[in-house]
């Protein structure tokens, strides 16, 4: 857990291509707040222009048929990036996050 931690604060080359990613291509920044904060199944098909870059990213998988952020680490890193997001420090959503 602790290296975890360690991994998922720390800057490095990895998370901010990431985020340059998820920054230049809105529709996949939308697809991923999607998949974390509202739960959203989203079926996979490669022909849809946000999952055919999320993968090629190495963001996302398929299971089951199903889009599915690719790691735990990413995903942990996504919430994180997300919940310090303005938008969301304005939420309740954002505290209860961080109280835990």
């Amino acid at each position: 857990m602790k290296a975890i931690r360690l991994l998922i604060t720390e800057q490095n080359t990895l998370f901010e291509s990431l985020t340059g990613k998820l920054d230049a291509y809105p529709e996949l920044n939308d697809m991923v707040y999607q998949l974390l904060f509202a739960g959203k199944s989203i079926v996979y098909n490669p022909d849809n222009e946000a999952i055919r870059l999320a993968e090629m990213f190495g963001l996302i998988k398929n299971i089951s048929g199903n889009v599915t952020i690719a790691n735990r680490i990413f995903e942990t890193r996504l919430y994180n990036r997300f919940l310090s997001s303005e938008e969301m420090q304005k939420t309740n959503i954002s505290p209860t996050a961080h109280d835990r």
